[in-house]
């Protein structure tokens, strides 16, 4: 193999890395500092690629009070934060961007999905990510249930745009369960290249779950 071969080739599997781990970046973080520099250094990794798909926000929660705070969503597809914190921001948008995803039914499917799958309708969403892609919109929500920090949840929203005058379709990715190593978390994740969704491990014990969102 050629010495610039072998360049392409790392390069190459360096970017399939960012976009197979972007999804997560957010996950179980210890505290709003490091979810800043988190999110920073993950923006500056996105736009130091110069791949064009990756247009990137993420708003996650800050705690006024260390107690731990999130967000909820309202009617009209917005976000606000609990009484207790507020909210940051991180993005590589450059300039306005329109989101084409219907954000009153993700907001109206949201809480609704969280009392099926948990039983409960106390949720606080602690980051909210958004990538636009060249034809699809993927949204990654990190949240807790019962104000359980210590054990965040995730889900998996996917917006797939066509040629037709119809509108896009939004589904929902759940992974639950576990995985048989230790070190690693039954969760989604999403591959830019091939925009397909996959649960992080292959285990009996970690199952996915797809819904339509109407």
């Amino acid at each position: 193999m050629t010495k610039q071969r072998k360049q392409i080739c790392a390069a190459a599997m360096l970017a399939a890395v960012i976009c197979m781990l972007g999804i997560g970046a957010c996950k179980k973080t210890q505290n709003n500092a490091e979810t800043k520099d988190n999110a920073l250094a993950f923006a500056k990794a996105i736009d130091s690629t110069n791949l064009s798909q990756f247009e990137f926000m993420r708003l996650y929660a800050i705690s006024d009070d260390g107690n731990g705070s999130g967000m909820v969503f309202v009617e009209d597809g917005s976000l606000k934060n609990s009484n207790n914190g507020h909210i940051g921001s991180v993005s590589t948008l450059k300039g306005k961007h329109e989101t084409q995803t219907d954000a009153k039914k993700l907001a109206k499917h949201f809480p609704d999905f969280v009392n099926r799958i948990h039983g409960t309708d106390d949720y606080l969403i602690t980051c909210f990510e958004t990538f636009y892609l060249n034809d699809a919109e993927v949204f990654q929500v990190e949240y807790v249930i019962n104000h359980d920090f210590g054990s965040p949840e995730s889900a998996l929203y996917v917006t797939k745009f066509n040629e037709s005058k119809e509108p896009p379709v939004t589904v929902v990715v759940k992974c639950m369960g576990s995985c048989t190593k230790p070190t690693e978390d039954c969760v989604e994740v999403y591959n830019f290249y091939t925009n397909e969704a996959r649960c992080s491990c292959q285990s009996d014990n970690c199952s996915m779950q797809i819904e339509y969102i109407k």
